[in-house]
């Protein structure tokens, strides 16, 4: 799934974790450094670029 956009239900999948989980990481945890790359914490459809943000901050996905 590299280089596409998705929702916060495929990338919590992609990772195994729950969607409650993902957001906590993406709207608490890594706001900050999400925000610049143009993440905003009511967004349905995920960039690219915010969804390799999150790859490089949080690691590779074990189920991509």
């Amino acid at each position: 799934m590299s280089k596409q956009a998705c929702n916060k239900f495929m990338l919590s999948e992609m990772y195994g974790i729950s969607v409650g989980s993902l957001k906590n990481l993406m709207n608490v945890i890594y706001f900050t450094e999400l925000e610049l790359v143009g993440y905003r914490k009511n967004m349905k459809i995920l960039p690219p670029i915010v969804v390799e943000k999150f790859k490089e901050i949080y690691g590779e996905p074990l189920n991509e």
